[in-house]
């Protein structure tokens, strides 16, 4: 117990000290928001998690995000002590437990879920207990302690379903773990464990329903009834990522995952991996497992298509970890001494490697991006976003009391108040004696009543009246902090991080090509390009300026490389179709417009 007890408290102290200290990029403000209030956060919704962050958020410690940020630190801790608990039963050996624990605690994925105000770390403590649960069961040697032993499986996997249903992933290398022991099972005690794994998730996502009817500040998708909540923890909203077995045939997908295989450990933790196969090492389960992780993960990651796929491989570096370890004991059988130095490798060169991109005690970028999107609106003014565009204000405004003049609105309809109806709101809006000052981030997909139309205003565009004088937004532009965004985001390979960082050369350019600079705005959009070529929503709105300054042959390339990065964009299909129509390229825009037709189906 010394052992993954030292392992568990030398994490959280590296975790703790380059925690993040506010908000970070990502889904972070919606979700503290959310378990501020107790509220519904997206789906799943969270309802443990929620709950939790909720209790973190009383401690008297820096602001919200990091008080959360500490909750992810401490649940990541306690994994790594599970897991070198668990290596340490399986192998014998000292070394395995610490290299295999070093392995995931100091992978880039992992680490930086440990530092952020974030739902994964907690995901991947539920995870290894019912895999440890697992393996407890296959080796108990008597009859009550594998009635235990598969009680605690049930009871993880319960605690797992209803945070993050992909916990589900696990259940092959459980079931190889637990194999011994499947016909010694009693009928009572499998009857309990599947009771306890169903009750639990029944039991917290029905605590949605109820919430959702308190009409709490953070009340995504309101599911209010029993078909509206199964929608939400199901997800359902989401189910157009999933691409299926199309996903498993695209290459990039597969070079994406090999890409972060390699580089989430500085490819220390992939080459023990290898090793760990090579020798043969036993025991054999074990290894079966660690590879039957990693496949699950990757085949979902390969079909969930989304850019920032690397959270939904978090299980992969579980496997790869314990593979780790498995090879450090088959050093360690041979010579203690070799071991140890395999475990220190299998530590070091990940932490080495990935301590500077992810000490994140001075990371400010998405609280200053965030200041920039509220200083974006004049005084008293709307801002209408679209999800996430809205987290990083949300959080500022209602937990940091930072411009609580502006009143946001969500195109979506998933924060705040609903708008079940945004033409007819802005309409009503625009129709007052003097309307307030109103800024979209995105172009509006609804025609605008007369004589109103969007300008260019800062990072996005503002409503003006045909006619008016232009708008003078120069001290908006001396004003942001896109050089540090952009600095921060590049040092960290933030992928929302840099993002955002182009927002900043996407407004440029929108504001050159308004003013008839076409050289201008065509070099700010490159820039924009160059920053997250890897962002659908970046190549889709640079297609959309590319097509409003005339160039449809820009905007198809632009339009195509959006549905390339993110195959399940609707949106990017959708304009690909009408710029190959415009084009002329008819067959071109049918196939287009089919893919959009499968993805609206879904």
């Amino acid at each position: 117990m010394r052992l993954e007890a030292l392992a568990g408290v030398g994490a959280f102290a590296i975790y703790a000290a380059t925690a993040c200290r506010t908000l970070p990029f990502g889904d972070a403000g919606e979700l503290v928001v959310a378990a501020s209030c107790l509220g519904v956060a997206h789906p799943p919704g969270y309802p443990l998690w929620t709950m939790l962050a909720r209790g973190a958020l009383a401690a008297p410690i820096g602001e919200p995000a990091f008080r959360v940020a500490i909750l992810s630190a401490c649940c990541a801790a306690l994994a790594v002590s599970v897991l070198a608990a668990g290596l340490r039963r399986a192998t014998g050996s000292p070394a395995a437990a610490l290299g295999g624990a070093a392995a995931l605690a100091f992978g880039a994925t992992f680490w930086g879920a440990a530092t952020t105000a974030e739902v994964y770390a907690l995901h991947v403590l539920l995870l290894l207990g019912f895999l440890g649960a697992a393996w407890r069961l296959g080796t108990a040697p008597t009859a009550t302690e594998r009635a235990w032993a598969v009680f605690a499986a049930g009871g993880a996997l319960g605690l797992g379903l209803s945070h993050h249903p992909t916990i589900v992933l696990a259940v092959p290398a459980a079931v190889v773990l637990g194999w011994p022991a499947r016909r010694t099972l009693g009928a009572r005690a499998v009857a309990l464990a599947a009771t306890l794994a169903l009750a639990l998730p029944a039991a917290f996502y029905l605590s949605l329903l109820l919430r959702s009817r308190l009409e709490p500040l953070a009340n995504w998708g309101e599911p209010k009834t029993l078909g509206a909540l199964f929608a939400h923890a199901a997800a359902i909203q989401y189910r157009g990522n999933d691409l299926g077995a199309a996903g498993l045939l695209r290459p990039a997908a597969w070079a994406r995952i090999a890409s972060w295989a390699w580089s989430d450990g500085a490819g220390g933790v992939a080459l023990a991996a290898t090793a760990g196969v090579a020798f043969g090492s036993h025991p054999r389960r074990l290894v079966g497992a660690a590879l039957l992780l990693f496949a699950a993960a990757a085949t979902f990651a390969a079909r969930y298509a989304v850019e920032d796929v690397d959270a939904y491989l978090l299980p992969a570096s579980v496997g790869l970890a314990v593979s780790a370890g498995i090879a450090v004991a088959a050093v360690d059988r041979r010579d203690r001494r070799a071991g140890f130095a395999a475990a220190l490798l299998v530590a070091g060169v990940p932490f080495v490697a990935n301590l500077g991109a992810l000490d994140r005690r001075t990371f400010t970028a998405a609280r200053d991006y965030g200041r920039d999107i509220l200083a974006t609106v004049p005084p008293g003014g709307i801002l209408v976003f679209e999800g996430d565009d809205g987290f990083l204000p949300w959080y500022l405004q209602h937990l940091g009391g930072e411009r609580p003049d502006v009143t946001l609105v969500d195109a979506d309809g998933h924060l705040g108040r609903r708008i079940p109806d945004l033409p007819a709101f802005l309409r009503d809006e625009l129709a007052r004696p003097r309307p307030r000052a109103i800024v979209i981030t995105n172009p509006p997909e609804f025609p605008l009543p007369e004589p109103w139309e969007a300008r260019p205003w800062g990072l996005f565009l503002r409503l003006a009246r045909t006619g008016d004088a232009p708008f003078d937004d120069g001290a908006l532009w001396d004003a942001y902090r896109g050089a540090s965004v952009l600095e921060q985001a590049t040092r960290r390979g933030d992928f929302w991080g840099r993002t955002a960082a182009a927002w900043y050369p996407l407004g440029r350019a929108w504001r050159a090509w308004s003013s008839g600079d076409a050289q201008t705005g065509r070099r700010c959009l490159e820039e924009a390009v160059r920053i997250a070529p890897d962002s659908e929503a970046v190549r889709n709105l640079a297609g959309t300026l590319a097509a409003t300054a005339g160039d449809l042959v820009l905007a198809e390339r632009e339009f195509e490389a959006a549905a390339t990065v993110k195959p399940s964009s609707w949106r990017a299909w959708a304009n690909l179709a009408q710029a190959r129509e415009m084009l002329g390229d008819y067959a071109g825009a049918l196939a287009a417009r089919r893919e959009a037709g499968k993805l609206e189906r879904r």
